[in-house]
Order: C-alpha cells, then structure tokens, then sequence
C-alpha cells in the first residue's frame, strides 16, 4: 500500500516517513551548502551541524569539494568511498574500499573527472554532476549510505539554459537525494513512495513547489511548468490551475474530516482565480485560524478537509496537520515568537484509488515526544499508538548507544508516557517504540 505522507514546507526541515522494516528513508535535500566556508552534514538523520569538531556529522560541503568526518577532516569515523554505479540500480554497499581523508587526497576525489563532477570549461565554466557515479558513505554510527548530487547550483536550476558566466544561481549550493540504511545492514534497496523532502534555503520569500506523483522531482521553482501541484508560501496555498499556474487541478473545500472523506465530491471543483484560490487566504477562510496577541497562533482548522482533481480524471485528497516545525502540541505555547519554527508545514495526501469511489486507505504510524527541544529539567512525553498491550520503548544516541529502554504492559490506542532523562548529556536522541505490528521513530533534543 503506498503511503503518501508529504511533510514539507518553505526554510524546512521535515519529519520523517517510517515502515515497519525500521527507519531509513529516502531524502531528497535541497540548498546545502555555502558561499565561504563548509556545511556539515548527518546522513543518518538529515540534519546540518555547525560544529566541525564534533562527531555530529558525516560529510561536509565547500565548493566542489566534500569531506567525511574523519582522518585529516575531522575527529570522526566515516569514511567514503565513490563507486561507476547509478544510484537507483545500487542496491547493496560494498563492506570495503572505504577511506578516511587523509594528507594525500580525500576519499571523495577533488578535479573534474576524478570523483563526482565535471567541470565544463568556458564559456559558461558549468560544474555537472557524472552520471553512472555514486558517493557510498559508512557513517560515523557505522550505517551505510548512498549518495546522488544532483546539482552544485541554488534550487536545482536547469543547466540547459545555462549559456553564460557567471551562473544566475549561486554556485556550491547542493541538491543531493541519498538513503541512508539505519539497520546496520549492507541493504541499499529502497522506495521513492516514500521520501522525506528538506530545503535548506534560507530566503522565506520563495514559494515551495511540490508534486504529488514525480517523487524525485518534488520541489520546482518554475512555476511557468506543469510539473509541480502545490505551492506554499507563508500561510498562502496555491494549486497548479487557472489564475496560479498552467496546471489542470481544480478543487473545493469539504466540510469533513480526512479520515471521513472516503469518497470524492462529484462536482463542485474549481481552480484558483483571480477573485479567489481554492484554499482562501484569511483566518477562518481556508485551512487556519490565527488566535491574534499575545501568542500570535496559526492552528489548523479540524474537520477540514480539501478535494481536487488533475487532468478531469485523477483525484485527490488533502488535509493540513501543523504549520510549525516537528508538529509541536501548541496548547502550552502563550507568548510570541513561537518555540519553534512557522511556515514549516506538515500535510498528509491521498490519491485516488483504481476503484472509482474510493481513496487508498492510510494507515497513520504516530509517535510524539515533546516538549522538543527539551531541557535536563523538563518532564518529556512521548506519545504513541499502541496495537497491541505489549510494546518496547528505547533512546539511543547518535553513536547507537542504547540510553534507554523499558517494556511496557498497557491497554491498546494512544498512549502517553511521561519521561525523566535529567541524566542524559546535551545532544541529539532517537527515540523507537516498537509493538506486535509497527515501529515508530522520531527524533529529539536535549539542550
């Protein structure tokens, strides 16, 4: 069954979508990088550290060239390795051929040719990534991962229509796809279903473009193309139709829950106008309310829902979860600026089944914790769905050190469970928790 759970949003880092087989994912990472100096990079949880010294990261960026954390680079333990293999084809890690950076070049070869690029010459002076070439990665916690760059330029542009020097986006800002393995495992096989989306770009000015069927072209900033669906900029969504762009997707408001929505509106579905988007802009219009001083909320409206349809015979069905980073409970939450990141969005869609009448099924794998970040003081929650009275709940560090684990005897459904970790040093945690049929993971802080 395909899952189709999109987390995304402008300036994003998402959560995570998970199966039963455990927590790898598919990534897909926009805008890494810098115009002076280097970004480091987690492969094992997506996320970017600014701490060269520490073990935190794997891979580091500047300009053309990308270090692992170890040897010369750093105090680490990756290695690296670049194999005449494509990425979607390779389905097994080497267990050897590995290498640290060291006084002789880095495991990841610098000069066109050599590792991942070719470098074009004039007049345009282009950097293009080489087809039929992978970057393998054995992490610091000792997982393998594959690696794909797929540009050395700001948002992915076309390099076709690329002629001139300089480029009109900034150079050594990376989009990269990779899959990270966290089972310890040399199994590189994967599905693009399900793929965590994270663009790094710092300029909240830009509206996000999304697909709902081209999984590895997600993200589009033409938005003169056919090829993206949705557009979020702030709390404004746009559909690819009508006023808002080429597309053939038109939709309607339904006054029901996500969950009730089993089938689709027969009529009723228009595009995005001049005079009105389908989802409208405004507290209480769309898909939010804005709660006004001292909090200053954007909350999702329950029991809302958005149909459309693309091309006159597909459709769709969407529902918004949260505007703010990580999904955070906002009951706590009194004062502005918020705790966490806005215009971070999470929101979940389904398509239309083959069975006129019927939307696929989705089988939602919730796991909470908060507060996040947490302090050593504070009480941490951890909230789940149990399937079943028996479930196993375990913290791990970055370096797979088990932290925490405790089996637990309760009744079935949601579950909350309160935690003292006053005991655990300043740093990144996994947290699992693992039943009859599903395991859950997430991720949080301890500042």
């Amino acid at each position: 069954m395909r899952k189709n759970i999109l987390f995304g949003g402008i300036f994003t880092v998402a959560m995570l979508v998970f199966s039963t087989a455990g927590f790898s994912t598919m990534h897909l990472t926009y805008n890494i990088g810098s115009e002076s100096g280097y970004t480091y990079y987690n492969l094992d949880f997506g996320l970017v550290f600014e701490d060269s010294a520490s073990t935190n990261w794997d891979i580091g960026f500047n300009g053309t060239t990308i270090i692992v954390n170890s040897g010369v680079s750093g105090p680490g333990s990756a290695q690296a390795q670049v194999v005449l293999s494509d990425f979607e084809s390779l389905m097994t890690a080497p267990s050897d051929g590995y290498m640290s950076d060291d006084a002789i070049g880095n495991a990841i070869p610098t000069g066109s040719g050599n590792g991942w690029y070719e470098y074009l010459g004039p007049p345009t002076h282009k950097i293009v990534p080489m087809t039929g070439r992978t970057i393998l990665v054995k992490t610091n916690s000792g997982n393998y991962s594959k690696v794909k760059i797929v540009s050395y330029y700001r948002n992915n542009p076309d390099l076709d229509q690329y002629t001139q020097f300089p480029p009109s986006e900034a150079s050594g800002i990376y989009t990269f796809m990779f899959f990270t393995q966290t089972d310890g495992s040399t199994n590189l096989d994967h599905q693009l279903e399900d793929i965590r989306v994270d663009n790094f770009d710092a300029n909240q000015d830009n509206m996000a473009f999304f697909s709902f069927d081209e999984i590895t072209n997600i993200s589009y900033l033409d938005s003169a193309t056919t090829n993206w669906d949705i557009a979020i900029k702030a709390t404004t969504v746009l559909f690819n139709g009508g006023s808002s762009g080429p597309g053939t997707i038109a939709g309607q408001i339904v006054l029901d829950g996500f969950d009730n929505l089993s089938t689709p509106p027969s009529d009723g579905y228009e595009p995005d106008s001049p005079t009105g988007a389908i989802i409208p802009t405004g507290s209480g219009n769309g898909w939010y309310t804005y709660s006004g001083p001292p909090a200053h909320k954007i909350e999702v409206i329950p029991n809302r829902s958005f149909a459309f349809e693309k091309n006159g015979n597909e459709y769709y069905k969407l529902e918004f979860i949260s505007y703010y980073a990580g999904n955070p409970d906002l009951e706590e939450w009194t004062a502005s600026p918020p705790p966490f990141p806005a215009r971070q969005y999470t929101f979940r869609y389904e398509k239309f089944a083959s069975e006129v009448g019927l939307f696929e099924a989705l089988e939602i794998e919730p796991l909470k914790v908060y507060p996040n970040p947490a302090t050593h003081q504070d009480l941490v929650y951890v909230e789940f769905y149990a399937d079943s009275p028996l479930a196993v709940i375990s913290i791990t560090d970055l370096k797979g050190k088990v932290v925490f684990n405790q089996q637990l005897n309760s009744a079935t459904g949601f579950q909350k469970l309160p935690l003292t970790l006053s005991k655990l040093n300043t740093g990144l945690y996994i947290v699992k928790v693992q039943n009859a049929e599903n395991v859950f993971v997430n991720k949080f802080y301890i500042d």
